[in-house]
């Protein structure tokens, strides 16, 4: 009716019949809605097709995402390192965490954050994208103490450790925080986001695609994370000439 361009999202179709999936899709569609921010894509509408089942439409941002972006500075593309040099990419993070800021006050904890889900429009737009395993919090979240250990179930055989996982423990191997990466759910805060964009900004100090080495099994990732073993970014990257405020911002974070 408006004849505008829109991004539609669909649920794969293995999926479109199964009530969990449904649901996080539902909650998702729900979540993005409650937080108009510009650097959140907004969604405008919600429903049904008869062929593919539930849909919602979003803001369709033309861009690439901040994991490219950190993929082609890693390969030494010059121009790359023209465009994207550390104040700008302080700007597009600072653009990020206040969008992710306006989510925790509204009880909403993101908790896949990740470069891949970061999109960076052709007119600096910043977009934090695909709320898909967000967690609605209490006010009281942040004192939580009790901790519900879910055993880990899940094959993760040829897994990538920066792609999205599903099942007692969810997020991505490489950004998620401790508590994730143990299945304590009932610990899981806007601390969680925290560490993810402690994690994020350690990508964007080091130019390093995770905090880890990418040849590391995602088992050994997620035994890193949980004991916080990795090396600080001014090492992981002596090249770059990392300030120590910005590393000791990244090692508070994570």
């Amino acid at each position: 009716t408006l004849d505008r361009e829109v991004a539609i999202k669909i649920l794969r179709p293995s999926y479109r019949n199964r009530r969990p999936h449904l649901e996080r899709f539902i909650k998702e569609a729900r979540a993005t809605s409650q937080i108009a921010h510009p650097n959140i894509v907004p969604v405008h509408e919600m429903g049904v097709f008869d062929d593919v089942g539930p849909f919602f439409t979003m803001k369709k941002v033309e861009g690439e995402t901040l994991k490219h972006v950190l993929r082609m500075l890693e390969l030494g593309i010059p121009e790359y390192k023209k465009t994207y040099t550390l104040h700008h990419l302080l700007e597009i993070f600072i653009s990020a965490c206040q969008g992710v800021a306006y989510a925790h006050s509204k009880g909403i904890v993101h908790r896949d954050l990740k470069p891949a889900n970061i999109m960076l429009g052709e007119y600096g737009e910043v977009m934090v994208m695909d709320w898909g395993l967000v967690k609605f919090i209490g006010p009281t979240s942040m004192t939580r103490t009790q901790t519900e250990m879910v055993k880990f179930d899940r094959n993760l055989d040829g897994v990538d450790a920066t792609t999205t996982i599903d099942g007692a423990i969810s997020g991505t191997p490489a950004f998620m925080s401790p508590e994730q990466a143990l299945g304590s759910l009932s610990s899981i805060d806007e601390r969680t986001d925290l560490y993810s964009l402690g994690a994020i900004l350690y990508c964007i100090l080091t130019h390093r695609r995770s905090p880890y080495d990418n040849n590391l099994q995602l088992e050994d990732v997620l035994q890193r994370v949980v004991d916080g073993d990795f090396a600080p970014p001014r090492k992981r990257n002596p090249k770059l000439k990392i300030p120590k405020e910005l590393q000791a911002i990244c090692l508070k974070a994570m």
